[in-house]
């Protein structure tokens, strides 16, 4: 799939849950304890707890699915708590609940079959590893860098290190491949 499409879809359906996860917990009066009425009326266990760790839940996968940051984790979170509210909506006439969460749900499940694309924190952390990775595979020595002294030793050790010949007496001119005479 397209990486620009996927980030809009990340951020889109992302960011929409998580501002939705953030009103509830923070702008809405009583927005936790109508959640919570809302999973006891459907006869749940601990409603309250339900309800802060679907919020919670909202709001911090959202933020990292829209971040495209450990993206399949957390739509794997939000496509179940879209799951869960699709289930809480089913026992009422209400369509347009069940719908918003169905469309939600099936975006997540999407992203978690897709991953997050190269346009994502995701892709920067594999980079990133495929790079620690290569400079650990290529962790060379130094004897084994080359213009080191180490690496130079072998070559000058085999060098004959004797003084060049010293002409004979009375032979002063260079040779040049004439002969005399």
């Amino acid at each position: 799939m397209n990486s620009l499409a996927l980030l809009l879809l990340r951020l889109m359906f992302g960011l929409g849950l998580a501002w939705h996860g953030f009103q509830t917990l923070f702008l809405m009066e009583n927005g936790i304890e109508g959640v919570a009425k809302l999973i006891e009326a459907n006869e749940w266990p601990v409603p309250t707890a339900m309800a802060y760790t679907a919020k919670l839940g909202e709001l911090l996968c959202g933020l990292m699915v829209a971040l495209g940051l450990f993206t399949r984790w957390a739509a794997l979170v939000c496509a179940f708590v879209m799951g869960v509210a699709m289930a809480m909506s089913a026992n009422w006439i209400d369509f347009s609940t069940w719908e918003k969460a169905a469309l939600y749900g099936i975006a997540f499940v999407a992203i978690l079959f897709t991953g997050a694309g190269t346009i994502s924190l995701d892709q920067l952390r594999i980079n990133a590893k495929r790079r620690a990775a290569a400079f650990d595979d290529d962790e060379l020595i130094d004897d084994e860098l080359p213009g080191t002294l180490a690496s130079a030793a072998p070559v000058v050790d085999s060098l004959d290190h004797s003084p060049p010949p010293i002409p004979a007496a009375g032979n002063t001119a260079p040779a040049h491949g004439r002969s005399g005479g």
